[in-house]
């Protein structure tokens, strides 16, 4: 849990060094530590070449990951990256970072860690430049400060460096310039006297060996509780260092959006609002802005950025492109499901229309002769400078999307028919669900891999519920549509991304499998469908799920006061958004109904919090 006024650069983790424990008697060993309450264990990989010496080899720290808990931090001082990363990857480990120093490819390996869902940092050795980091740290999840020269450990007469604490220091005012707040290691001789200095100057990974958690002379638990002691030290004096800007931390929308992600306490909850096109236009009246500057004056932290359709395409669309327009005035899509556009007082929208193309589909034969859509379809090249001209100015954080199988599934067949398929021929019904699959796949693996892991998260939309509850049994959900929608959640993670799955209505029963299959976020959290209240879902996986939306677009918004939108809001980030782990939102997009007054409420109270 990370304070708003006290970054988790102030917290720290102790480290114990592999080499510096009782190899004769390692289990025991590794048993105390975790007894103590540690739960990682530093491990230096050399290969005599990039440093003197070779300590630990591979097969060493393969046999010693079979006999504890404990998550590994390796520190590798390599030449050879890709054989050492391939191997270290099939152990099995938490943190792993290489020297900058010997790595070619410095870009093309933190992607590589990330995707294996590895925390990836750099290693500097004492005399290179922070300067190097100008270019990778935004792939690093955290940087390893080398306070003597590696592979120098056991030479008794090889002290610290004298400018540790700059270099400290000044990494840690390089990364809060840049943006970036990531953990610093140190690593080399850290002392229990040295300990408070470092972490003064911003160090918040403790590498501990023969100076403080092994020094000889007194129990691990009396060396432990010591270490402990002088971190606390540490964060007074930083904290005092702090103090002197009593301005509040603001965050970017990147950090805040991460800090949530992560169930860290962001200065205010993210906030990602969407309007209904006609409320868009009454709303940037009202509040005196151009339509196009209505996101800056919401407060908006997220946005979504989409390849391009290559072909021409209507306007009017439903979720995919438009490729036909009949005589009748049905829209036809990508996969030739049709809508039409339907006018009230108050807005438009789309609704399915016309016969389902795959209506009188009788084989799977048939599916297969379909005209199914390509990922080539789309071009893919905006991708990569969109995130980086929202980096560069420091915007709102992006995120990828992708539909789901179940919903286009029903929309091809048709409803009724596709229920029947589901519980008559499960075997057509999942022949037709892999078809769609097989497109979505290739194209948000397209989308991923343009965007090189700087998606904040990538969002997997499917409606499966009702108001009252799923649209089919939990059980097959679970048998049929799970596996599916599982393979999008294990690619979406092979890029390092998070998963958003978004689905109306009562999901309820299955949110435990949404998190056995690593859904991250879920959205919109509809309060008033069936067991969706979000407080009573935030107590009961709030540390497990982000929750995403929760303010009530059905009563709450378009029937309250301003008074009343304003308490709830309240009521909203205080408790949904304590620990992060919250994004406030509409529990759908917010739609035309709604009173101005009311989205100015919400606004005002959502982005003032915390000042």
């Amino acid at each position: 849990m990370r304070d708003p006024k006290q970054s988790a650069k102030t917290q720290c983790e102790i480290v114990p060094s592999l080499i510096c424990s009782d190899l004769c008697n390692l289990e025991r060993e590794l048993k105390q530590f975790e007894e103590l309450g540690l739960t990682s264990l530093h491990v230096d990989i050399l290969d005599g070449h990039f440093s003197p010496s070779m300590p630990i080899g591979l097969e060493v720290v393969r046999q010693v990951s079979k006999i504890t808990s404990l998550a590994f931090d390796v520190h590798l001082m390599v030449k050879e990256h890709e054989f050492f990363i391939n191997e270290i990857l099939d152990i099995g480990v938490k943190r792993l970072c290489f020297h900058v120093e010997s790595a070619f490819h410095v870009d093309r390996l933190l992607s590589k860690i990330r995707a294996a869902g590895v925390e990836a940092g750099v290693a500097l050795q004492p005399g290179t430049p922070l300067s190097v980091l100008d270019y990778v740290v935004e792939r690093c999840d955290f940087v390893l400060l080398m306070l003597i020269n590696p592979g120098y450990a056991g030479h008794g007469d090889e002290g610290q460096v004298p400018y540790a604490l700059r270099k400290v220091k000044e990494c840690r005012d390089f990364l809060d310039r840049a943006g970036f707040d990531i953990p610093i290691e140190v690593d080399g001789r850290v002392s229990l006297e040295g300990i408070p200095g470092l972490v003064a100057a911003g160090a918040n990974i403790l590498v501990a060996g023969s100076q403080s958690f092994f020094r000889k002379g007194a129990e691990r638990g009396q060396n432990l509780a010591a270490m402990q002691q002088m971190i606390a030290l540490g964060q007074r004096v930083n904290g005092l260092l702090r103090s002197f800007d009593d301005s509040p931390m603001v965050m970017t929308s990147r950090e805040r959006v991460e800090a949530a992600l992560a169930h860290e306490q962001p200065d205010r909850p993210p906030i990602d609002l969407r309007f209904a096109p006609e409320l868009e236009t009454a709303l940037a009246l009202a509040v005196k802005v151009n339509e196009k500057d209505l996101a800056s004056w919401s407060g908006q932290d997220l946005v979504t950025v989409r390849p391009i359709f290559r072909e021409p395409a209507s306007d009017i669309r439903y979720a995919d492109p438009t490729m036909e327009i009949t005589k009748d005035g049905l829209f036809l899509d990508i996969y030739g499901v049709p809508f039409r556009r339907v006018e009230t007082e108050l807005q438009s929208y789309m609704e399915l229309a016309g016969k389902p193309p795959l209506a009188n589909c009788d084989s799977i034969a048939e599916l297969d002769d379909y005209p199914w859509p390509s990922a080539d379809m789309w071009d893919y090249s905006n991708i990569e400078p969109a995130l980086a001209a929202l980096e560069a100015e420091n915007g709102p954080a992006a995120w990828g999307h992708s539909r789901g199988v179940f919903e286009i599934a029903h929309f091809l067949r048709g409803m009724d028919n596709f229920m029947m398929d589901l519980a008559l021929r499960p075997d057509f019904a999942c022949a037709l669900m892999d078809h769609i699959l097989e497109y979505l796949l290739a194209k948000a693996e397209l989308i991923l891999q343009a965007g090189e892991g700087r998606f904040a998260f990538f969002e997997y939309n499917d409606d499966v519920a009702s108001q009252r509850a799923m649209l089919i049994s939990a059980e097959m959900w679970r048998e049929l549509v799970k596996p599916r929608m599982g393979r999008m959640c294990d690619l979406i993670h092979s890029y390092g991304s998070k998963v958003k799955y978004h689905s109306c209505g009562s999901v309820y029963a299955i949110i435990p499998d949404l998190i056995d299959m690593g859904v991250d976020i879920l959205n919109p959290v509809q309060p008033l469908a069936a067991n969706m209240d979000p407080f009573a879902l935030k107590a009961e996986f709030g540390d497990q799920l982000c929750l995403h939306g929760g303010i009530d677009i059905q009563e709450l918004l378009p029937n309250a006061s301003p008074d009343e939108v304003r308490k709830h809001v309240r009521r909203a980030i205080k408790e949904l958004g304590k620990d992060g782990g919250y994004i406030i939102a509409g529990s759908h997009t917010l739609q035309a109904d709604i009173p101005v007054e009311n989205i100015i409420a919400l606004v005002e109270e959502a982005k003032s919090w915390g000042q």
